[in-house]
């Protein structure tokens, strides 16, 4: 019989904590998930987050051999997926602006403008498909027809996430890719991307900073994002923008764990 590993992670209204809503929401899930046999259950949480770890720790979780929190951890360059954030709260703006500016003859718009119009969105999903190859995976990526493309953007947007797009005369040349996060003020950015002819212009830069000035505009407070040990060019505009690296704990459950 096939056995899987899902990945699981629950979300609870801090105006709601502590009343058995994620308990209930945690009992629900694995119900869903035992019939199918999963081999392990996956999660993760901030290291520095004592209130999720404690509740992963009563729900059964146990750190997961083999995973890295620090960078003294890494071994035989070992690719790893670092965790990153910004926050807006104590943000010097200052700082962001002066990254945020665009070459006089690159236009800049964002993903909800863009989706509304054929030729943007055609250039656009054609240079994402190219970057997507081209940025450091675990898997092999399965190529999005235009229309799927375009409808996982859609649906981008109604999940209350966003993206800004740079063009220079309507062949888009970089983007950035954000989605809202469940109950928090925190915004998680999945994908920035610079077509291949116009990499080295900082281009990732000054879409990130007006990625960082909009959700200050939104009223988020935190930017979240993800990027592989091996990505140096990603690395560095994070640490350009001021963004943190942060100690994940990667964690793991039988599947029975979750049930009492």
């Amino acid at each position: 019989m096939l056995t899987v590993t899902f990945s699981a992670r629950v979300a609870v209204h801090p105006d709601a904590a502590g009343r058995g809503v994620g308990r209930c929401l945690w009992a629900k899930l694995t119900e869903w998930i035992l019939p199918q046999h999963p081999r392990q259950i996956l999660s993760w949480a901030d290291k520095s987050d004592c209130h999720s770890l404690a509740v992963a720790d009563h729900w059964g979780f146990t750190r997961r051999p083999g995973t890295i929190e620090a960078t003294e951890d890494l071994q035989n360059a070992e690719p790893w997926p670092w965790r990153y954030e910004l926050r807006l709260d104590s943000l010097h703006l200052d700082s962001v602006l002066d990254h945020a500016v665009l070459p006089a003859d690159v236009e800049c718009h964002t993903l909800a403008e863009v989706v509304d119009d054929a030729d943007l969105v055609a250039s656009l999903h054609e240079a994402h498909e190219e970057c997507r190859t081209d940025v450091p995976s675990w898997e092999p990526y399965q190529t999005m027809t235009k229309q799927d493309f375009e409808k996982s953007q859609r649906q981008r947007l109604v999940d209350g996430g966003f993206g800004l797009v740079a063009h220079r005369r309507r062949q888009v040349l970089a983007a950035t890719f954000a989605e809202g996060m469940a109950f928090v003020p925190d915004l998680h950015n999945d994908f920035t991307m610079v077509h291949r002819s116009v990499r080295g212009q900082h281009l990732a830069v000054t879409l990130k900073a007006r990625l960082i000035t909009s959700a200050l505009t939104l009223g988020f407070e935190r930017i979240t994002t993800e990027v592989r040990s091996d990505n140096a060019p990603m690395l560095a505009v994070n640490e350009t923008l001021g963004f943190r690296r942060i100690a994940m704990r990667h964690l793991v459950s039988p599947p029975s764990a979750g049930m009492h």
